[in-house]
Protein backbone atom coordinates (compact mmCIF):
# COMPACT_ATOMS: atom_id res chain seq x y z
CA UNK A 1 0.00 0.00 0.00
CA UNK A 2 1.32 3.13 -0.93
CA UNK A 3 1.94 6.57 1.13
CA UNK A 4 -0.95 8.41 -0.08
CA UNK A 5 -3.77 5.26 0.34
CA UNK A 6 -2.25 5.30 3.50
CA UNK A 7 -2.96 8.35 5.03
CA UNK A 8 -6.22 8.66 3.19
CA UNK A 9 -7.40 5.42 4.79
CA UNK A 10 -6.01 6.86 8.14
CA UNK A 11 -8.25 9.97 7.41
CA UNK A 12 -11.16 8.12 7.14
CA UNK A 13 -10.98 6.46 9.94
CA UNK A 14 -10.14 9.42 11.78
CA UNK A 15 -13.22 11.22 10.91
CA UNK A 16 -15.66 7.65 11.32
CA UNK A 17 -14.14 7.42 15.20
CA UNK A 18 -15.00 11.16 15.49
CA UNK A 19 -18.33 10.80 14.36
CA UNK A 20 -18.73 8.17 16.93
CA UNK A 21 -16.98 9.77 19.87
CA UNK A 22 -18.67 13.38 19.56
CA UNK A 23 -22.38 12.53 19.47
CA UNK A 24 -21.88 10.29 22.51
CA UNK A 25 -19.75 12.70 24.35
CA UNK A 26 -23.17 14.84 24.03
CA UNK A 27 -25.30 12.96 25.74
CA UNK A 28 -23.44 12.53 28.42
CA UNK A 29 -22.73 16.24 29.19
CA UNK A 30 -19.51 16.78 27.74
CA UNK A 31 -20.00 19.90 26.06
CA UNK A 32 -20.78 19.54 22.52
CA UNK A 33 -24.51 19.45 22.65
CA UNK A 34 -26.80 22.16 21.57
CA UNK A 35 -27.72 22.96 24.93
CA UNK A 36 -24.76 22.70 26.80
CA UNK A 37 -23.01 24.94 24.34
CA UNK A 38 -25.48 27.37 25.47
CA UNK A 39 -26.29 27.09 29.26
CA UNK A 40 -23.35 24.07 29.76
CA UNK A 41 -25.58 22.29 31.43
CA UNK A 42 -27.55 24.60 33.64
CA UNK A 43 -30.36 26.54 33.39
CA UNK A 44 -30.91 30.59 33.44
CA UNK A 45 -30.81 30.40 37.43
CA UNK A 46 -27.78 29.04 37.40
CA UNK A 47 -28.53 25.48 38.66
CA UNK A 48 -27.87 22.14 37.21
CA UNK A 49 -30.81 20.79 35.50
CA UNK A 50 -30.63 18.22 37.67
CA UNK A 51 -30.13 20.19 40.89
CA UNK A 52 -33.12 22.69 40.65
CA UNK A 53 -33.26 25.18 43.70
CA UNK A 54 -33.13 23.17 47.14
CA UNK A 55 -36.54 23.65 48.74
CA UNK A 56 -34.93 22.31 51.70
CA UNK A 57 -31.69 24.77 51.84
CA UNK A 58 -33.81 27.65 50.93
CA UNK A 59 -35.98 26.53 54.22
CA UNK A 60 -33.83 25.79 56.51
CA UNK A 61 -30.55 28.05 55.51
CA UNK A 62 -33.34 30.89 54.22
CA UNK A 63 -35.07 31.38 58.00
CA UNK A 64 -32.22 33.71 59.20
CA UNK A 65 -30.42 35.14 56.02
CA UNK A 66 -30.21 34.93 52.38
CA UNK A 67 -30.34 31.22 50.63
CA UNK A 68 -27.16 32.18 48.74
CA UNK A 69 -27.18 30.42 44.94
CA UNK A 70 -24.44 27.83 45.59
CA UNK A 71 -22.77 28.63 42.59
CA UNK A 72 -20.81 32.11 44.49
CA UNK A 73 -18.44 29.16 46.63
CA UNK A 74 -16.64 26.35 45.42
CA UNK A 75 -17.76 23.54 46.93
CA UNK A 76 -14.37 23.06 49.53
CA UNK A 77 -15.97 26.45 51.13
CA UNK A 78 -19.49 24.85 51.48
CA UNK A 79 -17.98 21.64 52.61
CA UNK A 80 -16.04 23.71 55.42
CA UNK A 81 -19.40 25.70 56.13
CA UNK A 82 -21.54 22.51 56.19
CA UNK A 83 -18.75 21.05 58.72
CA UNK A 84 -18.56 24.45 60.71
CA UNK A 85 -22.71 24.45 61.78
CA UNK A 86 -21.89 24.26 65.70
CA UNK A 87 -19.77 27.58 64.90
CA UNK A 88 -21.78 29.34 62.12
CA UNK A 89 -20.71 33.05 62.00
CA UNK A 90 -20.99 33.80 65.63
CA UNK A 91 -23.72 30.85 65.97
CA UNK A 92 -24.45 27.48 67.47
CA UNK A 93 -26.88 25.54 64.86
CA UNK A 94 -28.05 22.09 64.92
CA UNK A 95 -29.44 20.77 61.63
CA UNK A 96 -31.88 17.35 60.90
CA UNK A 97 -28.72 14.91 59.66
CA UNK A 98 -30.65 14.25 56.62
CA UNK A 99 -31.66 17.55 55.55
CA UNK A 100 -27.53 18.21 56.47
CA UNK A 101 -26.74 15.97 53.77
CA UNK A 102 -29.06 16.58 51.14
CA UNK A 103 -28.30 20.37 52.00
CA UNK A 104 -24.65 19.92 51.63
CA UNK A 105 -24.74 17.68 48.45
CA UNK A 106 -27.15 20.69 47.02
CA UNK A 107 -24.21 22.95 47.63
CA UNK A 108 -21.44 20.80 46.65
CA UNK A 109 -23.26 19.78 43.34
CA UNK A 110 -23.58 22.75 42.29
CA UNK A 111 -21.05 25.26 43.54
CA UNK A 112 -18.71 27.71 41.84
CA UNK A 113 -15.88 24.72 40.58
CA UNK A 114 -18.77 22.06 39.90
CA UNK A 115 -18.52 23.44 36.04
CA UNK A 116 -20.80 25.29 33.57
CA UNK A 117 -21.66 28.35 34.89
CA UNK A 118 -19.83 31.43 34.08
CA UNK A 119 -20.40 33.41 37.42
CA UNK A 120 -18.41 30.42 39.16
CA UNK A 121 -15.77 30.12 36.07
CA UNK A 122 -15.36 33.79 36.65
CA UNK A 123 -15.20 33.34 40.64
CA UNK A 124 -12.89 30.31 40.46
CA UNK A 125 -10.75 32.04 38.30
CA UNK A 126 -8.61 34.22 40.80
CA UNK A 127 -9.63 32.67 43.77
CA UNK A 128 -6.98 29.93 43.74
CA UNK A 129 -6.58 27.30 46.65
CA UNK A 130 -8.35 29.91 49.23
CA UNK A 131 -11.59 28.28 50.41
CA UNK A 132 -13.36 31.17 52.18
CA UNK A 133 -16.03 31.36 54.41
CA UNK A 134 -18.09 34.43 53.13
CA UNK A 135 -18.96 35.72 49.45
CA UNK A 136 -17.59 39.02 50.37
CA UNK A 137 -14.44 37.51 50.54
CA UNK A 138 -14.13 36.37 47.45
CA UNK A 139 -11.66 38.29 44.96
CA UNK A 140 -14.12 38.52 42.25
CA UNK A 141 -17.22 39.89 44.32
CA UNK A 142 -14.92 42.06 45.98
CA UNK A 143 -13.43 43.59 42.61
CA UNK A 144 -16.87 44.17 41.22
CA UNK A 145 -18.01 46.16 44.31
CA UNK A 146 -15.03 48.25 44.75
CA UNK A 147 -15.33 51.71 45.90
CA UNK A 148 -14.49 53.45 42.27
CA UNK A 149 -17.64 50.93 41.04
CA UNK A 150 -19.79 51.22 43.90
CA UNK A 151 -19.65 53.83 46.92
CA UNK A 152 -18.42 52.19 50.32
CA UNK A 153 -21.92 54.32 51.89
CA UNK A 154 -24.32 51.95 49.70
CA UNK A 155 -23.46 49.33 52.27
CA UNK A 156 -24.48 51.48 55.14
CA UNK A 157 -27.79 52.38 53.62
CA UNK A 158 -30.65 50.63 55.97
CA UNK A 159 -32.31 49.00 52.93
CA UNK A 160 -28.81 47.79 51.84
CA UNK A 161 -27.08 46.89 55.12
CA UNK A 162 -23.65 45.05 53.66
CA UNK A 163 -22.13 43.44 50.58
CA UNK A 164 -23.71 40.11 51.64
CA UNK A 165 -26.78 41.22 51.46
CA UNK A 166 -27.22 40.57 47.36
CA UNK A 167 -30.93 40.52 46.92
CA UNK A 168 -30.67 44.30 47.88
CA UNK A 169 -29.41 45.33 44.70
CA UNK A 170 -29.61 42.56 42.38
CA UNK A 171 -32.95 41.37 42.01
CA UNK A 172 -32.77 38.14 40.27
CA UNK A 173 -30.15 37.38 43.36
CA UNK A 174 -31.98 34.16 44.23
CA UNK A 175 -31.27 32.31 40.67
CA UNK A 176 -27.92 33.41 40.14
CA UNK A 177 -28.54 36.26 37.95
CA UNK A 178 -25.82 38.72 39.05
CA UNK A 179 -26.38 40.75 35.53
CA UNK A 180 -24.81 44.51 35.75
CA UNK A 181 -27.72 45.56 34.14
CA UNK A 182 -30.29 44.59 35.98
CA UNK A 183 -28.71 46.22 39.41
CA UNK A 184 -30.51 48.80 40.64
CA UNK A 185 -29.37 50.47 43.98
CA UNK A 186 -31.68 51.17 46.68
CA UNK A 187 -31.90 54.21 48.13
Amino acid sequence: MNHKASCIGFTVALVALSCLIFPAQADRGHGWGKQERSHHGRGRDGYSQSHAPNQTYKKVCGQCHFALPAVLLPAASWRKICDGLTEHFGESLTMNPAEKMEIAAFLQGNAADAGGHKLGRKIMRNLGYQTPSRVTELPYIQRKHRPGKVPPEVFQRKSVGSMANCVACHPGAEKADFNDHRVRIPD
